[in-house]
């Protein structure tokens, strides 16, 4: 009989996948690497876990962060340079770390900066070493955090403490059970209401104390901003967050994240080399650098025409939702098609040309040069 209930419970699954989930409409279409444009080559770099990549100022290079599987369940990171071809030029080991979102920016023609989980690696490209490693400043992380958490901490406890007691007598409540939360001594047809204004008076709590953290973090940045003796200001790639890079007091580089309670106005920012010709979506994280509609560069371009759920959706016993990605992408006049899983990533500056003309593009944690047949 459970065998029976088993194989109905699978039929009715496999009809509601049926039900929601879409055939591929381009069945002709190839995969990546495959190409539908016989003017249009499509090779792959030789080098295996790119995690990031970027063009160099002049786009006669590309600069890719290399994530290789290490014991304990980190990674080493290296950072290789690659010429247009796919010929490793040099590279350079960063670390053996944990696996994060990272992101690359140019913050000048000779100079790379890597951003792991708000560390900043500041790399000289000329002699391909890592300069300088400047830690992020935010309200959850800095130097008094501990002692400023513990004030937070004192002071949100005594409001909501003097807020409870208020509740309790205005409801004629006098003990609580700690682990049952039963009313043991006081009205109990008072309980719904009590409970109702107990956590409101939690939520208040809870937002003093995100108020407070951020309080007497800008109190803290602000302080140790005004001993500075450098400033520079530099945005992420996605212009997302914001960051002040500031040589304190005690002599070293850090970087403040930036709100509004610091003026910025006061500081030069990094023109970051960014093509600003791409539409990208908030669906994915920055762990995939996608065109929703499309990015443009001088004579190629990308999008995904149409993205499809596929058969394993989460009315399957077994797999997650599963996509289905079209690309067009085209160099000059010729246009090739491609399907894919996953989304692909393109650079963190946006760009997809070379100086020779060539694409590329991250998936697979492999580059993909795309070239006209010549």
């Amino acid at each position: 009989m459970k065998l029976i209930n088993y194989l109905l419970l699978m039929s009715l699954f496999s009809f509601l996948a049926s039900c929601f989930a879409d055939k591929d409409r381009h069945p002709d279409m190839p995969f990546l690497p495959g190409s539908s444009n016989a003017h249009i080559k499509v090779d792959s770099f030789s080098i295996e876990g790119v995690d990031r990549f970027i063009f160099s100022a002049d786009k006669t290079k590309l600069y890719a962060i290399v994530a290789e599987a290490s014991t304990g369940g980190t990674y080493n990171y290296f950072l290789v340079e690659f010429d247009e071809e796919g010929k490793k030029l040099r590279d350079l080991f960063i670390g053996d770390i944990g696996r994060t979102p990272t992101t690359l920016s140019m913050l000048d023609a000779n100079t790379l900066i890597w951003d792991y989980s708000n560390v900043f690696y500041i790399i000289n490209l000329p002699n391909f070493k890592v300069i300088d490693v400047i830690k992020t400043y935010y309200q959850y992380d800095y130097p008094q955090v501990k002692e400023d958490e513990k004030l937070i901490k004192e002071q949100v406890e005594k409001q909501f403490e003097a807020k409870r007691v208020k509740i309790a007598e205005k409801y004629n409540i006098q003990k609580i059970d700690s682990v049952s939360l039963e009313i043991v001594e006081g009205d109990k047809k008072n309980a719904d209401a009590y409970w109702t204004e107990f956590r409101a008076a939690k939520n208040e709590s809870d937002s003093l104390e995100n108020k407070l953290r951020l309080k007497y973090y800008q109190q803290y940045a602000n302080k140790e901003i005004k001993t500075g003796t450098w400033f520079l200001g530099y945005k992420d790639p996605d212009g997302e967050a914001e960051y002040l890079f500031t040589k304190i007091a005690r002599g070293k580089v850090v970087a403040f994240l930036l709100d509004s309670s610091i003026d910025k106005s006061k500081y030069a920012f990094a023109h970051l080399n960014i093509n600003e010709h791409r539409k990208k979506s908030d669906l994915f994280t920055i762990f995939y650098n996608y065109p929703n509609k499309n990015i443009t560069d001088k004579k190629s371009s990308i999008q995904i025409t149409e993205r499809i759920t596929t058969e394993y959706n989460e009315y399957k016993l077994k797999g997650p939702n599963k996509y289905l990605f079209y690309y067009d992408l085209m160099i000059g006049k010729e246009k090739t098609s491609f399907k894919r899983d996953l989304p692909i990533m393109v650079s963190n500056d946006y760009f997809l040309e070379s100086a020779s003309g060539n694409a590329y593009i991250v998936a697979n944690s492999l580059i993909y040069k795309f070239s006209l047949v010549k």
